[in-house]
């Protein structure tokens, strides 16, 4: 089941927040990701994911790892205790770089690594990059605390929400999903809040959206039992507001997999064509 939206209904507004510069072409000539795990995926230290020697204190990574947490009020205190350590000098930021990253996901669609819209705005911050943007995947759910904590942290920010259409002029071409033709990934940017005057659009996406997800899970399901999810059970829980995506669907399976075979050698092969 495909997500599809007519194109002309999904507004594409050419406006960033906070982006204006003396300096036109600083931020269109480097980019960097946010890569460091923290969460879905086992921790490694900074220095190994960014090339960037230097330690943390147990107090530091135990804040950082908070600004993950589901409560949005215990984001916005490890927030505030970790620029008190920078205030203090414990916590050294870098000058801003050249270096940005305009297309970030957070956890209110998908993130690898757990990351919500203000560890984004902190690493980004630690990393010395001088602009960021938020496109979550069908909500706009993370806007507000993105910008707010990007308004905070020094950095200039923009945000915005990616989503899947059908063109049905192109309805027999493939354009730039893969083996799906008529389907357009499309981007909306320029957002400045979470509260959309007219959210039915909004509201429209995402019910699209869980609803393929929902089906889509019906349909492992019948291919995997016994490896089989119950969707309010096992994904809903891995996301802050409901908004379950293909990724939270494979990081299920992958767990109830493992807790059913907990022996790899023990575990059926699939398919080989």
């Amino acid at each position: 089941v495909h997500h599809v939206h007519h194109v002309h209904h999904v507004h594409h507004v050419h406006h960033v927040h906070q982006m204006k510069s003396h300096h036109p072409t600083r931020y269109n000539t480097y980019s960097t990701p946010l890569n460091t795990p923290m969460t879905l995926y086992p921790a490694k230290s900074r220095s190994e994911t960014t090339g960037i020697p230097y330690t943390m204190s147990d107090q530091r990574l135990a804040l950082e790892a908070q600004l993950n947490d589901f409560d949005a009020d215990k984001r916005e205190a490890a927030l505030d205790e970790l620029l008190d350590l920078v205030a203090e000098g414990e916590i050294e930021l870098p000058e801003p770089t050249k270096a940005f990253n305009l297309h970030c996901h957070s956890f209110f669609s998908f993130n690898g690594y757990g990351y919500s819209p203000t560890s984004l705005a902190w690493l980004a911050r630690c990393q010395g990059l001088s602009a960021l943007s938020i496109v979550d995947f069908d909500v706009v759910d993370g806007v507000d605390e993105f910008l707010g904590a990007c308004k905070v942290l020094g950095i200039r920010a923009g945000a915005g929400m990616e989503t899947r259409i059908y063109i049905p002029e192109f309805g027999d071409r493939v354009i730039n999903s893969p083996g799906e033709p008529g389907i357009c990934y499309h981007m909306a940017s320029g957002l400045t809040t979470t509260q959309v005057k007219d959210d039915s659009l909004v509201r429209e996406l995402k019910s699209i959206s869980q609803g393929r997800t929902r089906g889509l899970v019906e349909r492992v399901n019948t291919f995997l039992d016994p490896v089989i999810l119950d969707f309010e059970g096992d994904v809903m829980p891995l996301t802050p507001n409901g908004n379950a995506t293909e990724r939270h669907v494979c990081v299920s399976y992958v767990a109830k997999a493992e807790a059913l075979y907990p022996d790899a050698s023990g575990r059926p092969s699939g398919p080989t064509s």
